[in-house]
């Protein structure tokens, strides 16, 4: 079986004035929590033969906000 995110839901762009950078929650473990295995039906590769293999995952973070005025 392959794992179908459900369609996202339209979020406002702001909440309560501030950036709604969260509010997937449910879509996100509706995804994630399941046993079914995932894969692709079909691949160009042999996967027999890849004995290592390199991934890269894009991380948001906060930036950071300064407490107040640098004193020297």
């Amino acid at each position: 079986m392959i794992a179908i995110a459900p369609s996202p839901s339209k979020l406002e762009e702001l909440r309560a004035g501030l950036p709604n950078i969260s509010g997937w929650e449910s879509d996100i473990a509706a995804v994630t929590n399941h046993n079914e295995p995932v894969f692709l039906l079909k691949t160009n590769l042999r996967l027999e033969d890849i004995t290592a293999g390199f991934a890269c995952a894009l991380h948001m973070h906060q930036p950071t906000i300064p407490a107040g005025a640098m004193v020297a």
